[in-house]
C-alpha cells in the first residue's frame, strides 16, 4: 500500500513537473520580454538624475551583474530541465567568422537602409537632414559607448535570442518565437523598429545557425559600434543622412559606401576560404 501510494505521488510530480515544463515554455517568450524590459530599466537607475563618469560606472556594473546572472541561468540552471541547449555553445567561434561578420556589417547596414529607403519611396518621398552631432551630443555618445556598443548588445542577446530559443525543440517553433521576439525587440527600441526588427531577425538566424553565442554577439556588437564610429564621423564633417520622421533611415556618403564595400568584400573572401578548407 505505502509503495502504490509513493508511485502515485511519483506519477503525479511527474505530471506536475511536466506541465510545468509546458506552461513554461509556452510563456517564456513573454517572461523573456519581461525580464529585456527590466534589465535596462533597472541598470539606468543611476543615471537617472546623474549624467557623470561614476553614475555611468555603477550602470555599467549592474550590466554586468545581469549579463552574470542570465549566464548562470543558460549554462547552469536551465539545462537541468531542457537538456536541448547543450546543443548551443558559449565558447569562441572561429577567428575567421568574426572577423568576417565585422568586416561585412557595414556594407549590410548600407544595404538595409538603402533597402528601407527604396520601399518607403513607393509611399512618401522621405525627408533627409544632415546626420550630425554636436559636441554634448558626441560626448553623451561616448559616455554611453561602453554600454550600447559591448554590454547592451551581450544581455540582449542572451535575453531576447540565447533565452528563448535554445529551449525548442522544433524547429518551426524557433522560427515563430524568433520572429515574436524580433517583433518585441524592435517595439522596445522605439521608432527606429523597421531597422532594429531586421537586426534582430538577421541576429536570431545567426544564432541559430552558427549555434554559438559569440556570433549573434559579434553581430550585434559591431552594428552598435558602427552606428558610434559614425557619430564621431559626422562631428568631424563625413555628410551622411538621416530621415526626420519615420521610418529611420541613414544614407551614407560614397567614401564609406566605397570603403565598405572593400570591407565586406574581404569579409565574404574570408567566409569563402573556410568554407573551402572544410570541404577538403
Amino acid at each position: 500500500m505505502a509503495e502504490k501510494n509513493e508511485e502515485n505521488g511519483e506519477k503525479k510530480t511527474s505530471k506536475a513537473a511536466a506541465w510545468g515544463k509546458k506552461a513554461f515554455l509556452l510563456l517564456l517568450p513573454f517572461l523573456a520580454g519581461i525580464y529585456g524590459i527590466v534589465v535596462p530599466l533597472v541598470a539606468e537607475i543611476p543615471t537617472f538624475h546623474n549624467h557623470s563618469v561614476p553614475a555611468r560606472l555603477l550602470s555599467n556594473a549592474l550590466e554586468v551583474l545581469f549579463i552574470g546572472i542570465t549566464l548562470a541561468a543558460l549554462i547552469i540552471l536551465l539545462p537541468k530541465s531542457f537538456p536541448q541547449m547543450k546543443n548551443y555553445s558559449f565558447g569562441r567561434e572561429k577567428k575567421g567568422v568574426l572577423a568576417a561578420i565585422a568586416l561585412c556589417t557595414p556594407m549590410y547596414i548600407i544595404v538595409k537602409y538603402g533597402l528601407i529607403y527604396f520601399v518607403t519611396c513607393f509611399f512618401k518621398s522621405p525627408e533627409m537632414q544632415a546626420y550630425s552631432y554636436t559636441e554634448e551630443m558626441l560626448r553623451e555618445e561616448l559616455l554611453t559607448a561602453g554600454s550600447t556598443v559591448l554590454l547592451a548588445p551581450i544581455y540582449e542577446e542572451l535575453i531576447f535570442r540565447v533565452l528563448p530559443l535554445s529551449v525548442y525543440k522544433k524547429k518551426r517553433t524557433k522560427i515563430v518565437v524568433a520572429i515574436l521576439m524580433s517583433l518585441l525587440f524592435a517595439v522596445l527600441h522605439g521608432n527606429n523598429w523597421i531597422a532594429v526588427a531586421t537586426d534582430a531577425l538577421l541576429y536570431s538566424a545567426l544564432f541559430l545557425g552558427f549555434k554559438n553565442v559569440s556570433v549573434n554577439i559579434c553581430a550585434h556588437v559591431c552594428n552598435n559600434l558602427f552606428v558610434t564610429v559614425l557619430a564621431v564621423l559626422s562631428f568631424f564633417g563625413v555628410k551622411a543622412k538621416m530621415t526626420k520622421e519615420m521610418p529611420t533611415i541613414i544614407l551614407m556618403p560614397w567614401p564609406i559606401i566605397v570603403v565598405s564595400a572593400v570591407m565586406a568584400g574581404t569579409g565574404v573572401f574570408l567566409l569563402a576560404r573556410m568554407c573551402r578548407k572544410r570541404n577538403r
